[in-house]
């Protein structure tokens, strides 16, 4: 289910789409069209912001498979962590996969849930299973680089902040300078 609130919690619309099963990631595009990422019906949903969400499109283009997350770049290029996939789809408006998706980070990326751009539209995707990393891709899918360093086990979530600190959680505590949150890590590390 998809829903959108005001500010003080009354219901403005409950869009709906034909397949929409176990949504999980959500993101808005500068249209302020609504993309979800549909686990279970193995698609992303567009839901068009001009129709009052009535109008949707559902994409599979770009090998997507169970998305997990997704975020939007300023080119408006929706990125997908794909996690029975061990990828990232990149979709174009109107859900062309761009060139060479889906992207694998060299084989690094497995199971991912979390995704995060930064200023230069590079992607940030949690990798779970291949030794806890965040793998790194450029604004074309290409990789970059992966980093572990103090990378919690099980990275769920990835965010940049306002510096292009990559910040991280995890299911389980690594050692870490910044501490850890009861069973979740919080971890900043400088832009790679």
């Amino acid at each position: 289910m998809v829903a959108e609130f005001s500010p003080t919690g009354s219901v403005l619309a409950t869009p709906t789409a034909a397949g929409l099963v176990g949504a999980q990631g959500i993101a808005l595009d500068r249209s302020g069209n609504v993309w979800v990422a549909n686990t279970a019906g193995n698609s992303v949903i567009e839901f068009t912001a001009a129709s009052n969400f009535t109008t949707s499109n559902s994409y599979t283009a770009g090998g997507i498979l169970a998305p997990s997350a997704i975020a939007i770049d300023s080119a408006g290029t929706a990125w997908v962590a794909n996690f029975n996939g061990n990828s990232v789809a990149g979709l174009r408006t109107g859900g062309t996969a761009v060139s060479g998706s889906p992207f694998t980070g060299n084989t690094n990326i497995t199971v991912p849930s979390g995704i995060a751009l930064d200023s230069g539209g590079n992607v940030y995707v949690t990798s779970g299973s291949n030794g806890s990393s965040v793998v790194k891709l450029s604004n074309t899918g290409s990789y970059i680089s992966s980093f572990h360093g103090q990378c919690p086990a099980g990275p769920v979530a990835v965010a940049i902040d306002p510096l292009q600190h990559v910040l991280i959680t995890g299911f389980t505590a690594g050692t870490s300078t910044a501490g850890a949150l009861s069973d979740s890590v919080l971890l900043a590390y400088p832009h790679v």
